[in-house]
């Protein structure tokens, strides 16, 4: 997305993919940063890795906005999948703002947007394919963000031997491990 220093960011989605794009929005400088997720757990620690703002999502994406008085984002990246929460995260985008599509989404239902909406703002919505960075550099940048404490993205993850395979699936779709990794002997 290339994130100014000084950008308003929303987050929307805390599992690995979002909470890592929280500490990718701090470490350029973004502010405020705004993080959303239905999990408390993942929200609190959306704060912990730099989210100026981390809220949880008890309705609507667009109802919960609102009522913090959050809208008007300079970039959005939607980490859900979910195609009602991004129709709603259409609406929160800031004139010039862009939203990034990161999740896996079904193929149904559509999404539907407002073409003058859009254009009169001169809004963009992207498709983003693994973070759209060249590795070669990309990776470098990573490990040594990572050493020099800037990407604990380590706290995120959760070990399970091989035969608790099936604890860490589950753990994994409730939310309660936001990266189970699973260790073979």
């Amino acid at each position: 997305m290339h994130v100014e220093s000084g950008a308003s960011v929303a987050v929307i989605g805390l599992g690995a993919v979002g909470l890592s794009t929280v500490m990718g929005a701090k470490i350029a400088g973004a502010g405020p940063i705004a993080a959303f997720d239905r999990i408390q757990s993942r929200v609190a620690m959306a704060e912990e890795f730099g989210a100026s703002c981390a809220i949880e999502i008890t309705g609507e994406l667009s109802e919960t906005a609102e009522a913090a008085n959050l809208a008007d984002f300079d970039y959005i990246i939607d980490t859900t999948g979910v195609t009602e929460v991004l129709q709603q995260a259409v609406g929160l985008l800031a004139p010039k703002g862009a939203l990034a599509l990161v999740a896996a989404y079904a193929p149904e239902p559509k999404l539907w947007i407002d073409p003058s909406y859009i254009m009169s703002g001169g809004r963009r919505v992207i498709g983003v394919v693994e973070g759209d960075s060249d590795p070669q550099t990309f990776i470098p940048k990573l490990i040594e963000h990572h050493r020099e404490g800037r990407l604990p993205f380590d706290r995120m993850i959760q070990y399970y031997p091989f035969d608790r395979i099936l604890d860490a699936i589950s753990d994994g779709e409730t939310g309660k491990t936001i990266k189970p990794v699973i260790r073979m002997q």
